[in-house]
Parts: C-alpha cells; sequence; structure tokens
C-alpha cells in the first residue's frame, strides 16, 4: 500500500480530509442544523435519520469507528441499548463482541464491559458527536469526575481519513494506538482499517501493545 502523509496545517487546528461529492445544498443546509435541533431534550435521533435518508445514494459516506463502555447499571443492556440507537445513524452497522476490560483510572470501579461499531454516516464529525452524548444522556450518564464510573462512554475514535486537533475534538482519538479496550473490540470488525496519520492498520497496531491491559472477550455476537 502506497503511504499517505497529512498535510502540515496551524498547529491549533489540523484537519485533512478527502474532498466527497457534493450533495444536495438544500439537504446538506438541513443537516447543519442538525447540532442545535438533537442535544434539546425533546427531539429524536430519529430526526437525524430522516435527513440523512434523503441524501443521494452516490454521495460517500466517511467510515466512523466508535467505542462503547459501560461499568455502572445493566452494562451489557445499557450497550445493545446504545448500539440500537447508533444503528439509526450509521450505514452498514458493524458491531463487535462485548469485552470485558480493567479501567484505568487512579479510582477504584468495577470492571467495564466494552465494544466496538464501525458504519458510514454523512453527519458531520460534531453532528456525529451530538448524537453520541445525546444517547449518553437517554440511557443514563450523568455529570461526573473525568475517568470515574459512568454507566456509558461512546468515544469516537475514527472519522474517515479526517485528521483533526481542536481542543473540542481530536480526530482520531489520541488514546486510539494505546489502548487496548479500544483495539480489541476494534480488530475484531475492522483489523486493516488503518489509523491516520501514518495509516498504520488496527491489527497492526494492537499487535504492537503489551499484555498488561488485561482484555477478556466475554460475548462473542451471533
Amino acid at each position: 500500500m502506497t503511504s499517505r502523509s497529512p498535510t502540515r496545517s496551524a498547529p491549533n487546528a489540523v484537519e485533512i480530509r478527502r474532498k466527497p461529492a457534493r450533495p444536495n445544498l438544500s439537504i446538506r443546509a438541513r443537516v447543519n442544523k442538525l447540532p442545535r435541533s438533537i442535544t434539546g431534550n425533546s427531539a429524536p435521533l430519529t430526526e437525524a435519520t430522516s435527513i440523512i435518508a434523503e441524501l443521494s445514494p452516490e454521495v460517500p459516506a466517511p467510515l466512523v469507528a466508535l467505542s462503547l463502555g459501560s461499568n455502572l447499571g445493566d452494562s451489557e443492556a445499557i450497550l445493545e441499548s446504545a448500539i440500537a440507537q447508533l444503528a439509526q445513524l450509521l450505514q452498514s452497522l458493524s458491531v463487535a463482541s462485548i469485552f470485558r476490560t480493567q479501567p484505568i483510572s487512579k479510582f477504584r470501579q468495577p470492571t467495564f464491559l466494552n465494544t466496538a461499531v464501525t458504519g458510514r454516516t454523512h453527519l458531520s464529525p460534531e453532528q456525529l458527536l451530538a448524537c453520541m452524548k445525546k444517547i449518553e444522556r437517554i440511557l443514563g450518564r450523568t455529570p461526573g469526575v473525568r475517568f470515574g464510573p459512568r454507566r456509558l462512554d461512546i468515544d469516537l475514535l475514527i472519522y474517515g481519513d479526517l485528521i483533526r486537533d481542536l481542543p473540542e475534538l481530536t480526530i482520531p482519538h489520541p488514546e486510539l494506538k494505546n489502548r487496548r479496550f479500544y483495539l480489541e473490540p476494534l480488530a475484531e470488525i475492522a483489523p486493516s482499517l488503518t489509523v491516520p496519520p501514518d495509516w498504520t492498520s488496527v491489527s497492526e497496531l494492537l499487535a504492537r501493545l503489551g499484555s498488561e491491559q488485561e482484555v477478556t472477550r466475554l460475548k462473542s455476537r451471533s
């Protein structure tokens, strides 16, 4: 595979992205309004889905990878509910097995259940992030200490070929290459997926990690 190098930009704002085909402008305008509406308390996630469905199938949608984790409540049920919500937003959804993982935190807390999903979406990274945060709230996540226990945590790991380094959103996820609980579930469903900026595959990144991070497959998906 031919190597690719990201284009350098300002150090506090880096964004590299392949230029997609241009969707219908009226639909694009409606999609651009989604963050304000879908983050409201009453607006359903299906509002995003109904608009996305109108986009031309000829417009390529970026492939995204998300991580899901929970260590409070009925974690398995919470993860399954989150996946059902994400299925409304992501096309061609693939879902990894559920893994039991040890928390990486200074706080004593229960072990996590983790999984990963991949899919395609016409939502922008900010719009997708807004949907992810809404799903977390729907399923009972409340504000708490950083790296503390939580009912649901959804992280955006990869968004197509995009590289972004901004205070509110970094893509790829800055800890993706260092955390087995991200890489092992993702490697199960997308081992050849490459991670910018050096385009190393997920399976190779997983092989580089040591064995000190305990991750155990708990439940395989049929």
